[in-house]
């Protein structure tokens, strides 16, 4: 839309038509990424643990189920891994998504995650290395200030999110933290301004293919993983594993 979320024409972008169904499939294109990752919260074996201690305790007490959706009750139960967990180590595998450095909401998350120390951080939205070496200044003060060691808090990159980022992907040799890049196809599409990103047979269409190729060399460029992006049917399983073993042989 050209604009920042808070800045959207909510009624005009509803009287237009086609207006109306790029934001409805922005909508939902954000809730099954948004379910998808849940899902794979919810088999996390630390989290199905804490849940069953949950239950047993409501049981016990004869108290009722805390009030707030399902997400609430998830974020609290991550909550309380990523800060009372026994073993540093399990706490830190939990690295965070942040909003990107084109919103006003970067620091904001980096502000109250840092204090848990947490495993890494997924840069998404970047337009070039810039904005990887502009996220390493932010931690280097943070770790300063939360007493956590210089320089060991791990960053992945999306790079393929914008338009930009896709003539910058082998830039990446070198940059501070980056022990991983990956790519996203969803908000590429919305960048060029895609009605879709699948050919008709569910695959991907050319450019979002290229921004997969762009992203294994890249990676392979600055010596670091390549990570596939995410399967949205994860219920799927067979296709995950051929996908998964495709995807393998390419390099990722």
């Amino acid at each position: 839309f050209g604009c920042k979320i808070d800045d959207l024409e909510t009624a005009a972008g509803i009287a237009d038509g086609a207006a109306f169904e790029k934001l409805c499939r922005i909508i939902r294109l954000t809730e099954q990424r948004g379910f998808a990752q849940v899902e794979v919260l919810l088999r996390n074996r630390f989290i199905r643990a804490a849940r069953s201690r949950h239950r047993r305790h409501c049981g016990r007490r004869r108290f009722a189920r805390p009030a707030g959706s399902a997400a609430d009750h998830l974020g609290r139960i991550v909550k309380r891994i990523s800060y009372r967990a026994a073993n540093p180590a399990q706490r830190h595998r939990l690295w965070v998504r942040i909003n990107p450095f084109d919103g006003p909401y970067t620091l904001l998350d980096l502000a109250a995650i840092m204090p848990a120390a947490p495993g890494g951080i997924m840069l998404p939205k970047v337009y070039g290395r810039a904005d990887v070496e502009k996220l390493d200044h932010c931690l280097s003060a943070l770790e300063v200030a939360n007493g956590i060691a210089a320089g060991s808090t791990p960053v992945i990159v999306l790079i393929t999110e914008t338009a930009e980022a896709m003539f910058h992907t082998g830039d990446y040799k070198g940059a501070p933290r980056v022990v991983a890049l990956t790519w996203g196809a969803e908000d590429l599409a919305d960048s060029i301004g895609a009605s879709s990103n699948k050919n008709a047979d569910g695959s991907y269409s050319f450019t979002y293919e290229l921004a997969r190729s762009l992203t294994v060399l890249g990676a392979a460029t600055a010596g670091v993983t390549a990570i596939e992006t995410i399967s949205a049917d994860f219920r799927d399983l067979d296709a995950l594993r051929i996908r998964a073993e495709g995807v393998r042989r390419d390099g990722f």
